[in-house]
């Protein structure tokens, strides 16, 4: 038998019974119901809990007066099939409720990300307020904090997923809905950012950091941190305010990897001065290895090269580069990886260098 009772917590508390609105009167109805769906879906909650909640400023007898007064008009207006009072336990049926803050928490658990940002719609009990039962503020506050924090969470994993997959365009929708409900995180600017890099978006990426800063500055009155500005500089190919050459050059490759892409910095040479762990596992190549050698050598498929050395000469000139480049590992296997390289200013505006970030398209890997 399906769900009688549909309780929405995301946004404003709505409830649905057998696919009609339903109206419940008084606030404290409403938390007893809430509680029950939620709290009540880990285990009955007992009464004497549920009293310290609701009623902390009345003696037993009259809070018990009251709850029980809760109870006959939430039996009412839900059925005789849903509420379930044995004892000093209470619970709703779990076979004939369903609710939005307990079905996204089992996907959560379950790593179902994109289930789980989906439900999302909103802050817990957004608006709700109870009178005289600070302690449920409390509850209601917290939850809606972790709930907060686990979409932010679901909806970063599910773009990572979603990357993984090749699927660029759903990746850009779940960063951008984690962007949209926390515009202050620099992760989930950062997501945001790198996808709509990948998919050549400079503009919509300046944007998202505009926003990012704009926020930062009007709220709190601070600047984008140190990783932020340089990834504003990759999306700009902006200089780097430090003096020495290889300082700037590594300052700006290490700024990057919070990117969680392979990123490699060369001087104007093409020798490789910065080699991160992410590109160690998609190259091949340990740091100790790739540094100093030629980048033309190191990660270009052989029928790259050509394109490889045209590329370098076009970052030298100081114009950046991005798109699809087939590239070799250690190993000598070769894949289709997407590359974004940006020549590297120092505070003078002098071209010192060269840095790139890049992943796997997700495709089949084609080997020699």
């Amino acid at each position: 038998m399906p769900p009688s009772l549909r309780i929405r917590v995301f946004g404003r508390v709505s409830l649905e019974r057998d696919g009609r609105p339903l109206t419940i009167a008084g606030s404290k109805r409403v938390a007893l119901i809430v509680l029950l769906a939620v709290e009540g879906a880990h285990a009955p909650l007992r009464r004497d809990s549920v009293l310290a909640l609701l009623w902390p400023d009345s003696d037993e007898r009259r809070a018990r007066n009251a709850l029980r007064n809760a109870l006959f008009h939430a039996r009412n207006a839900l059925g005789d099939d849903v509420l379930i009072a044995s004892g000093e336990t209470l619970s709703l049926s779990p076979e004939r409720v369903w609710c939005d803050a307990v079905e996204f928490e089992r996907a959560f658990l379950a790593g179902d990300w994109a289930a789980a940002a989906s439900l999302y719609d909103g802050s817990f009990m957004h608006g709700f307020h109870v009178s005289d039962a600070p302690d449920f503020e409390r509850w209601m506050s917290l939850e809606r904090l972790t709930l907060q924090r686990q979409s932010l969470e679901a909806a970063l994993a599910a773009s990572d997923d979603a990357e993984r997959r090749g699927q660029l365009q759903l990746a850009e929708v779940w960063a951008s809905r984690a962007f949209g409900m926390h515009p202050e995180d620099e992760r989930s600017a950062q997501r945001l950012i790198t996808v709509q890099l990948r998919t050549d978006n400079r503009s919509g990426a300046l944007a998202t950091y505009q926003e990012h800063e704009s926020w930062l500055l009007g709220e709190l009155g601070l600047p984008p941190s140190k990783q932020m500005r340089a990834l504003h500089d990759l999306v700009r190919g902006g200089p780097v305010d430090t003096s020495s050459r290889r300082r700037a050059i590594e300052a700006h490759a290490r700024a990057l990897d919070v990117m969680r892409q392979a990123v490699i910095a060369t001087d104007l040479e093409g020798k490789v001065v910065y080699w991160n762990a992410e590109a160690e596992s998609l190259y091949g190549w340990k740091a100790a290895e790739a540094l100093g050698r030629s980048i033309v050598d190191v990660t270009p498929a052989p029928q790259s090269r050509q394109q490889a050395e045209e590329i370098m000469a076009q970052l030298r000139s100081g114009v950046q580069w991005s798109g699809e480049f087939l590239v070799t590992r250690k190993d000598g296997s070769t894949f289709l990886a997407h590359v974004m390289d940006a020549p590297v200013l120092d505070s003078h505006g002098a071209l010192v260098g060269i840095v790139g970030i890049s992943s796997a398209v997700a495709r089949s890997a084609v080997t020699d």
